[in-house]
């Protein structure tokens, strides 16, 4: 199933969820590969404009901060679909690193959801996916979107089981 089938299906990319520790609800959706992209090279630049190099020691504090970009992106109202912050600078000061976690994960469970990563997905799912794309190829071979995913079902068609 490509993307636009997808979107006509109403296979969702978004999940409202509660804000850590409230009952207050935001809209948390999965950014597209140019989105996160783009959270990366903002990350990159805000240790550049601060002057900080990016080091080994300083490797968790990075993903911290390309974290707190993804989230910023991909965080907005459910009213409104609007972004929570204007500015990165405000959601970096004022949203705790516990919070961030916890929406992290979140993130990470929907992103998952709607791309599974070959690499950890339960090996019962991936011999369902394989029976189905055998079933109908030309429907799922467009949720194959990684090349690792790609790999790992061409060694399984191609490869006999090992017993």
């Amino acid at each position: 199933m490509s993307s636009l089938d997808k979107i006509r299906a109403g296979i969702r990319n978004h999940q409202v969820v509660a804000w850590p520790g409230t009952s207050s609800k935001v809209k948390i959706r999965v950014l597209s590969r140019g989105e996160l992209q783009e959270a990366v090279f903002a990350a990159e630049n805000w240790f550049r404009t601060s002057e900080i190099p990016v080091t080994v020691q300083l490797v968790e504090e990075f993903e911290a901060e390309k974290t707190t970009q993804i989230l910023f992106r991909a965080l907005s109202s459910v009213e409104d679909d609007k972004p929570l912050c204007s500015d990165i600078d405000v959601f970096r000061s004022t949203v705790p690193r516990s919070e961030q976690s916890a929406l992290a994960e979140l993130y990470e469970l929907l992103e998952e959801e709607c791309s599974p990563n070959p690499d950890t997905m339960p090996e019962k799912q991936f011999d369902e996916f394989v029976q189905t794309l055998k079933k109908k190829p030309d429907e799922m071979i467009g949720s194959v979107r990684s090349i690792a995913f790609a790999r790992r079902l061409l060694r399984s068609l191609v490869s006999p089981p090992i017993s």
